[in-house]
């Protein structure tokens, strides 16, 4: 009789299967309010749909195997234009950004120099405010132009994946 050894490893993903949909509508309105000025504007809304199921808990023991996420939200857009004059144009826009976790966030398992990455099943959305303000000048019959801009990123409430754990041996 012949030596048989059967080795189980981790699977990557949720072994029990997973699915991921993402859904939006988007309207957006552009006014020239005179021959200078013009606003731009728009809204979103978005809906996301997650499914995960792990079924091997051999290496990694999880609260919850069956996960279900679903996460909407509402983003905008509002931004002005000014042009004084033919050769200068000053721009400003503020603006709101949504990001859902996905399979990868989720369910992702991962060893790396030994540390290993294990799912969270508590990720929630990730939500981004921006603000920003550039000013152009144009040259030579608007064929050439120089421009700088300055923006500032909010990022509230990171997308990270919070349970780690160390696999080397301490000494």
């Amino acid at each position: 009789m012949g030596f048989q050894m059967i080795l189980k490893s981790q699977s990557r993903y949720p072994d029990g299967g997973s699915n991921y949909l993402s859904s939006a509508a988007y309207i957006d309105y552009r006014q020239d309010i005179n021959s200078k000025s013009t606003l731009n504007s728009g809204i979103r809304f978005t809906n996301t749909n997650l499914n995960a199921t792990w079924i091997d808990q051999t290496f990694i023991h999880l609260a919850e195997t069956n996960i279900q996420a679903n996460h909407s939200a509402v983003t905008a857009t509002l931004g002005y234009v000014y042009k004084p004059n033919k050769n200068w144009q000053i721009n400003s826009v503020i603006s709101s950004g949504f990001r859902a976790p996905n399979i990868d966030d989720i369910g992702r398992v991962r060893e790396k120099a030994g540390t290993v990455t294990v799912p969270n099943v508590s990720v929630t959305p990730e939500f981004a405010y921006n603000a920003e303000i550039g000013v152009q000048k144009y040259f030579n019959d608007k064929k050439f132009r120089f421009g700088a801009n300055i923006y500032y990123t909010l990022l509230d409430n990171y997308i990270q994946r919070d349970f780690v754990y160390n696999t080397k041996w301490k000494h």
